[in-house]
C-alpha cells in the first residue's frame, strides 16, 4: 500500500467523522501534493514528511496488532503450556455464564439485553483461543491491509453502543415498531424451513457485525 493511501486510511481510522472530502483537503494541505499550488522545495518536503508520518502508522498498525496477539507456542519463554491452558480455562468460564449482551437504547434508562444461545458462545470461545490471528482476515497473502473492513469493524467494536442507539432511533423516526419490537426481544431461534432469498434481520445483522 502506498504511502499516500496509508496516511488516508490512518487518518479515517482516527477521525472516523471526517468526511473523503475534509481527508484530501488535509493531505494535499499537509504534504503538498499539488505541484501547481506548491514550489517544488515545498513538494519535496511534503513527501519526506508523508513518508516519515507513514512510517509511523505502519509501526501503529504492526503494534496493535501485536498488543492483540496472545502467545500460543509452547517453547514461548514467557508462558507456559500450563499457564495458557488456566487463561483459556478461565475464559471459557466466563463465557459460560455470559447470558447475553446488554446494550443502553438512550439516555433514559432503557436497555435491550442481545440473548447468546450456546452456538453464540462457542463462536465467542472460538474468537478469543485464537486472538494471535485477530487481524490475519484484514491482511491477504502479499501482506495488503484491507483498512476499509479494518476501520468498519474497529469502529463498531468501540460504539456499538451508539449505533444500536442510532439504529432504533431511525426507526422510531419511521415509526417501524416491528423492528423496535424485534430489538428489544431478541432471539436466536433459527427457522430450519428458512430460504436463502430471506432477508437478514437487524437484529442477525448486529449480532455478525458484534461476533464477526
Amino acid at each position: 500500500m502506498s504511502d499516500d493511501a496509508l496516511m488516508k486510511e490512518y487518518l479515517r481510522l482516527d477521525n472516523p467523522d471526517l468526511t473523503d472530502a475534509e481527508l484530501n483537503d488535509y493531505m494535499a494541505t499537509t504534504y503538498k501534493t499539488d505541484k501547481e499550488e506548491y514550489s517544488a522545495r515545498e513538494t519535496n518536503a511534503g513527501k519526506v514528511q508523508l513518508m516519515k508520518d507513514a512510517k509511523a502508522a505502519r509501526d501503529y498498525f504492526n503494534k496493535v496488532k501485536e498488543d492483540y496477539a496472545i502467545p500460543t507456542e509452547v517453547d514461548d519463554p514467557g508462558v507456559s503450556e500450563a499457564e495458557r491452558g488456566e487463561w483459556l480455562s478461565q475464559m471459557e468460564t466466563e463465557v459460560n455464564d455470559l447470558e447475553g449482551l446488554s446494550f443502553s437504547m438512550n439516555d433514559q434508562g432503557e436497555e435491550f439485553v442481545y440473548n447468546l444461545d450456546d452456538e453464540a458462545r462457542q463462536e465467542i470461545k472460538g474468537y478469543n483461543s485464537d486472538l494471535e490471528n485477530f487481524f490475519d482476515k484484514y491482511v491477504d497473502e502479499s501482506g495488503k491491509w484491507d483498512f476499509d473492513a479494518l476501520n468498519t469493524d474497529m469502529y463498531i467494536m468501540n460504539n456499538i453502543d451508539k449505533i444500536v442507539r442510532g439504529v432504533a432511533n431511525q426507526y422510531r423516526s419511521k415509526g417501524t415498531e416491528s423492528v423496535i419490537n424485534e430489538i428489544k426481544n431478541p432471539s436466536f431461534t433459527q427457522d430450519k424451513q428458512s430460504t436463502p432469498q430471506k432477508q437478514e434481520s437487524t437484529l442477525d445483522m448486529l449480532r455478525r457485525q458484534i461476533l464477526g
